[in-house]
């Protein structure tokens, strides 16, 4: 059961960034094949609406840092020293933000035509798997769907949001972003589908996630992005964490 829920929650993330490089259109050049495959395939499954999703994310790419128009801002929680550790357990402890990671979409204001499309397109698809596969298999889906969302994708996600520009000083892209270029386990629990070059996303936000590490490498050649930029080459031990940025 743990490995099935690390495994679930895993996906769940690498699904959370499928949906992001739909936003940008990086899924496919084709506007309407981009964003149908977002609105059937990817977002209705983690309980989003994909247009909701698109306009508060182009809100956190134009008002990146500003605490009161940036959707995704996290404020700072403790002293300078162990800010990092308190945020992230007062935010682990919110109960608010705990039931938005479970439930998506349906904690916010959204209209019933918007929720109502998520949960008929649910309905189907456990319909269908029901069909396929008998009742219990389909209760053993829904099961570790949401408890994988309940705990080690709410764990993940609440940790990725605050290495992508937790700790930095809002005032522009430099400055309040960073790339992770960890190796490791840990990369890819916490940053599926290259997702932790965000200073290089922030840069370039029309590179598909798959060109992330190229992209970062041929900016690695620029003065400026030398001087200014923020890599961390791990997430929690040594000089160069993220936990430290």
């Amino acid at each position: 059961m743990p490995a099935s829920l690390l495994m679930v929650g895993n996906r769940q993330r690498a699904l959370g960034n499928v949906l992001h490089d739909c936003g940008h259109r990086n899924i496919s050049r084709r506007a309407q094949v981009n964003d149908l495959i977002a609105r059937i395939l990817v977002a209705p499954l983690l309980f989003t609406d994909f247009e909701h999703y698109r306009k508060t994310h182009l809100a956190h790419h134009m008002h990146l840092g500003h605490p009161q128009h940036d959707p995704d801002y996290m404020p700072t929680a403790g002293a300078n020293r162990n800010c990092w550790r308190e945020t992230f357990h007062a935010n682990l402890l919110s109960p608010r933000l705990w039931v938005s990671t479970l439930v998506g979409d349906f904690a916010k204001p959204l209209s019933v035509q918007k929720l109502l499309y998520i949960a008929l397109w649910w309905i189907g698809l456990l319909v269908c798997i029901g069909f396929i596969a008998g009742l219990q298999t389909t209760g053993v889906f829904v099961a570790l769907w949401l408890a994988a969302r309940a705990t080690v994708f709410f764990l993940i996600t609440l940790f990725r949001e605050m290495c992508d520009h937790f700790g930095r000083t809002p005032g522009g892209i430099f400055q309040f972003s960073r790339d992770i270029t960890a190796r490791g386990v840990l990369r890819y629990m916490v940053h599926p589908k290259n997702n932790g070059y965000h200073l290089t996303h922030h840069l370039l936000p029309t590179v598909p996630y798959y060109h992330l590490p190229a992209a970062h490498q041929a900016l690695l050649k620029l003065t400026v992005f030398q001087q200014h930029a923020c890599i961390c080459t791990s997430y929690l031990f040594g000089q160069q964490a993220v936990v430290r940025a």
